[in-house]
């Protein structure tokens, strides 16, 4: 259900682009500029201790198939993880690249 209201979400914020529901991912391509790679996982992050390792390998492989550059892991908002986190991944320290933990917030639903 998450990765659903997170492809919601996107596809409404970004109309004029191409949303594509991957299954375990969600695509964002426009014209002329390179796509973005959105991964919804479900399961709480704490800033402190992100224990993402797994999710940070599918946006590291992502990066290094050479068809992204800029990889979001979203996670649900929490009051412990309220800001987006860059990602840095010492294997690609010679490629540009974005991977960032991001908050995603589901206010909108409990109004």
């Amino acid at each position: 259900l998450f990765h659903e209201f997170v492809f919601q979400k996107i596809s409404n914020l970004h109309k004029n682009k191409k949303v594509t529901d991957e299954g375990d991912s969600i695509t964002i391509t426009e014209h002329k500029n390179t796509p973005v790679k959105i991964y919804p996982f479900w399961k709480n992050i704490d800033k402190n201790n992100l224990n993402i390792k797994t999710d940070v390998n599918i946006a590291t492989q992502c990066v290094k198939d050479g068809k992204f550059c800029l990889v979001y892991l979203v996670y649900p908002k929490t009051k412990n993880f309220d800001k987006h986190i860059p990602v840095i991944v010492d294997t690609l320290e010679d490629i540009d690249y974005k991977i960032k933990a991001i908050p995603y917030s589901l206010r909108s639903t409990l109004r």
